[in-house]
């Protein structure tokens, strides 16, 4: 009896935690709706852009599994 009391309390608390952790990062959201950052950084004259990728122009040169080995193990050369 004592181990069904226990497990119950466990399991409603455990289902108060999740709801209560759900409200709070729902209501963060909703408050950090307005507040995103604009597209375009701007200090004094200068204004940066994120970088767009329209097309596949960039990788167009890879056309081989060789080419793309070697732009990996440069990649992660340089990550290190």
């Amino acid at each position: 009896m004592q181990y069904e009391i226990v497990s119950r309390a466990l399991a409603y608390v455990s289902c108060f935690s999740t709801m209560s952790l759900l409200m709070t990062s729902m209501a963060i959201a909703a408050i950090n709706v307005g507040k995103s950052a604009p597209l375009l950084a701007c200090s004094g004259h200068a204004c940066t852009a994120g970088i767009v990728v329209a097309n596949g122009a960039q990788f167009d040169a890879l056309t081989s599994k060789s080419q793309v080995d070697r732009l990996a193990i440069k990649f992660w050369s340089a990550k290190i």
